[in-house]
C-alpha cells in the first residue's frame, strides 16, 4: 500500500486498526487474540486516555509524580468481535472493581481458553495494579468469551509451587486432541505446568531449562510467550529479552507433545539446557508477545503470531523530543496491529521470518465481508500547523453530521536512557474544526480536548442544518496548544481527495489522500449514562476507585469533588488532570479526601451529570 504523509519506520508505516464504529481498535498491547462461538476474539487493555508507560524498566504499578498514587490511565478491559478477522465490533469496556472499595483492578496480559470440563471459559491475567497481600495472578470465569467475568480468584497450584511464581510472560493454551491445558511461562527455567481440567489452577510439573547464551539472549526465551499447535509439532516461541524490547531478536523450540520432551531445534537433542534457534534476528521492530491456534475450516489449525508496533526506537526508547508527524513513538493508544503466519519446513522447524505485506488467512467459516483499509497516524494540528481535507460529496447526500476520527498527544519526554517521565494528560487548548460547503455557508466547532482519546475516535460535530446540494466539501483543523496537539488516522482515498498541511502561509497537499472521516445523515446526541457511580466508606490509607459509563460519540469524562475538579494533592489549578476519565482512581486515601463526588459527561453535542456519591474515610 502507498504510504499516508505518516513518518514510515524501517519497515513500513504503522497501520491503525479500526473498529466499525470508526474507532481506532483499544486492545493493541499483550492481548489474547483467539476463536470462539464462531467469532475471533481480541481482548486486551484499552490505552485510549494515554500512557507512555512502556519505556523498558518502567514499573508497572500504581504510580505517578503525585501524592495521589494513580495507575496513569487505564482505560479497562476492552473486548472485540470479528467474523472475518478485519471488520470488528466492540464487545464491551470493562473495569473490574472491588466491590467494597471501588478499587480498580487493572488487567494486564489476559489469556483465555475453555474448559470442556466445565462449560466455561477461563481468564488468566497479570494483577498488575495490586494491593498487599493480593496475588499477582489471578483466574476469573465465565459462560461466555464475551463475559461476564466472575470474581477474580488465585488459581490453585500444586504442592512445590507458589501462585507468586506464576508471573511474567506466561501463556495458556488446551490440546485440541486431549482437551488438557497447558501453562507455559518464559524464562531460562521455563515453566511449564499441566493445568487443573477446570483450567483454573496447575497440577503437574514439566519445566525444562534453556539457554541463556548468545547475543541479545538470542538463544533463549525470556519474554513475549507465544504457545502454539501446528501439523504434528508443538512450539513455544519468545524474545530473547523482555517482551516489551521492540527489535529484539525472536526463537523457539518445539517438541511433539506439549508435556516434552521439548528439543533443541538445531540438533534435535532433549539434552538442557535446551538452545532455541533464531525466527528473526529484530522481530521486524515489533514488540511480539503471542501465538494463537485458528481453525482454518479442514479440519487443522493455522497459528498466527501478533505483535504490537508502537515505537520510535528499534532500542525501545522514544525520542527524546517531540517529532511531529511521528507515527511510532510511545504511545500505546496509536499501536498498530501486526498479525503474521509462520512458515514451516518439512521437518517441522519455523524457517527465518520474512515480513510481507499482505498476509493470506483461510478463515474458519467462509464468509462475504467488505475489505478494510490501512490508516496511518498523522500528528498534523499544532500551533504551527493545521490539517485540512477536501472531498466530494454526491448531490442528494444528507450531511447532517461530520465525523472525523481524531487523536491528541503531549510531549513524551522520557530520556534515551529508557526511564519513563508521566507527560501532561491533556493538550491544553481545545481542536478547532471549521466546515467549508460549496455554497459558501461555513461552520465552526470548538472540541474540548476531554473528548480526544489518544488513538483516533470519532468526533461529532453536528451541522446546525443538513446540507443536501452535493460538491466539494472541505473541513480545517487547528488549535493554539502549547503542549502538543492533534492528530487524524489518515489513509488512501479517491482521486478528488485532498489532504494538506497549511504552515506559515505554506499548503503542502497529498492527492489521494483522506483521514479517516464519515459523514451522517442523522444529527448526534449528547452522551447517556449507562453506569452510574456508587458511595464508598473506608478507612484512611485504602486506595478507592469510582467509575461512571456513558454511551455515545466522542464521549470525555470530568471529576469534580465538592464541584472542584479532582486534583492529586498539592497539583495547582489547570495541570496534571488526570482525572478526565471515566475511572476516577484515589490512592491512599486522606482524611481531607471525603465528601461528595460527581462526574461531568460531554462530547461535542452536550453533557450530562453523574449521580452525586459519598467518599466517607474513616480513621484508621
Amino acid at each position: 500500500m502507498e504510504t499516508s504523509p505518516a513518518a514510515p519506520l524501517v519497515y513500513g508505516p504503522i497501520n491503525i486498526a479500526f473498529d466499525v464504529e470508526g474507532n481506532a481498535i483499544g486492545a493493541v498491547d499483550e492481548q489474547d487474540f483467539f476463536y470462539a462461538d464462531g467469532y475471533y476474539y481480541l481482548i486486551g487493555q484499552s490505552f485510549a486516555e494515554g500512557a507512555f508507560n512502556y519505556a523498558p524498566g518502567v514499573p508497572y504499578t500504581e504510580t505517578l509524580d503525585t501524592t495521589i498514587p494513580t495507575f496513569y490511565r487505564w482505560s479497562g478491559l476492552v473486548t472485540y468481535r470479528s467474523e472475518d478477522l478485519e471488520n470488528w465490533t466492540l464487545v464491551s469496556r470493562w473495569f473490574p472493581q472491588d466491590e467494597e472499595t471501588g478499587r480498580h483492578l487493572v488487567i494486564k496480559k489476559p489469556r483465555i481458553a475453555f474448559s470442556k470440563a466445565t462449560g466455561k471459559y477461563v481468564m488468566w491475567f497479570l494483577n498488575s495494579a495490586r494491593t498487599e497481600g493480593e496475588d499477582p495472578i489471578m483466574v476469573m470465569t465465565a459462560d461466555s468469551p464475551e463475559g461476564p467475568w466472575s470474581k477474580p480468584q488465585s488459581p490453585t497450584v500444586s504442592e512445590g509451587v507458589k501462585v507468586s511464581d506464576l508471573t511474567h510472560d506466561y501463556q495458556i493454551k488446551v490440546d485440541p486432541a486431549t482437551g488438557i491445558g497447558w501453562f507455559t511461562q518464559a524464562g531460562t527455567n521455563t515453566k511449564l505446568y499441566r493445568m487443573t481440567p477446570e483450567l483454573t489452577g496447575v497440577v503437574e510439573d514439566r519445566s525444562f531449562t534453556m539457554s541463556g547464551a548468545g547475543n541479545f539472549g538470542t538463544n533463549t526465551i525470556a519474554g513475549g510467550m507465544g504457545f502454539f499447535y501446528h501439523d504434528g509439532w508443538w512450539y513455544i516461541t519468545g524474545t530473547g529479552r523482555c517482551g516489551n524490547c521492540v527489535g529484539a531478536s525472536l526463537s523457539f523450540v518445539m517438541a511433539r507433545r506439549p508435556e516434552g520432551p521439548w528439543l533443541s531445534p538445531d540438533t534435535m537433542s532433549s539434552e538442557e539446557p535446551l538452545v532455541a534457534s533464531l525466527i528473526s534476528s529484530d522481530g521486524i521492530l515489533a514488540q511480539t508477545h503471542g501465538a494463537s491456534m485458528f481453525p482454518d475450516g479442514n479440519g487443522g489449525w493455522i497459528p498466527m503470531m501478533y505483535g504490537t508496533h508502537y515505537r520510535s526506537s528499534a532500542t525501545g526508547a522514544p525520542l527524546s523530543t517531540l517529532a511531529f508527524n511521528n507515527s511510532g513513538d510511545n504511545n500505546l493508544a496509536l499501536s498498530g496491529q501486526w498479525w503474521f503466519t509462520l512458515d514451516f519446513a518439512e521437518d517441522g522447524k519455523i524457517r527465518m521470518l520474512e515480513p510481507k505485506a499482505v498476509y493470506e488467512i483461510p478463515l474458519a467459516h467462509p464468509i462475504a465481508s467488505e475489505h478494510v483499509n490501512a490508516y496511518q497516524a498523522d500528528l498534523c494540528v499544532t500551533a504551527e500547523r493545521s490539517a485540512r481535507q477536501e472531498w466530494t460529496v454526491e448531490p442528494g447526500t444528507v450531511v447532517a453530521c461530520v465525523l472525523p476520527s481524531i487523536f491528541q498527544q503531549t510531549p513524551d519526554e522520557s530520556p534515551s536512557s529508557n526511564k519513563w517521565v508521566a507527560q501532561d494528560a491533556l493538550v491544553n487548548a481545545p481542536l478547532v474544526a471549521t466546515l467549508e460547503l460549496p455554497n459558501g455557508v461555513s461552520y465552526s466547532w470548538t472540541v474540548d480536548a476531554r473528548t480526544i482519546a489518544w488513538g483516533p475516535r470519532q468526533i461529532a460535530l453536528n451541522l446546525p442544518e443538513p446540507y443536501t446540494e452535493g460538491g466539494k466539501l472541505a473541513l480545517t483543523l487547528s488549535t493554539t496548544a502549547t503542549n502538543g496537539g492533534y492528530g487524524v488516522a489518515l489513509g488512501i482515498g479517491a482521486e478528488s481527495d485532498v489532504y494538506a498541511h497549511v504552515e506559515d502561509g505554506k499548503i503542502t497537499e497529498y492527492e489521494g489522500q483522506k483521514m479517516y472521516l464519515r459523514t451522517s445523515d442523522r444529527a448526534t446526541s449528547a452522551p447517556v449514562i449507562t453506569r452510574q457511580p456508587v458511595s464508598v466508606t473506608v478507612k484512611e490509607g485504602t486506595t478507592v476507585g469510582f467509575l461512571v459509563q456513558a454511551d455515545g460519540i466522542g464521549v470525555g469524562y470530568q471529576w469534580y469533588k465538592d464541584g472542584e475538579i479532582v486534583l492529586p494533592h498539592g497539583v495547582e489549578v489547570g495541570t496534571r488532570n488526570e482525572s478526565a476519565s471515566e475511572a476516577l482512581r484515589l490512592g491512599k486515601v486522606f482524611m481531607e479526601d471525603a465528601g461528595m463526588y460527581q462526574a461531568e459527561v460531554l462530547n461535542a453535542v452536550g453533557s450530562v451529570a453523574s449521580l452525586t456519591v459519598r467518599l466517607t474515610v474513616l480513621p484508621r
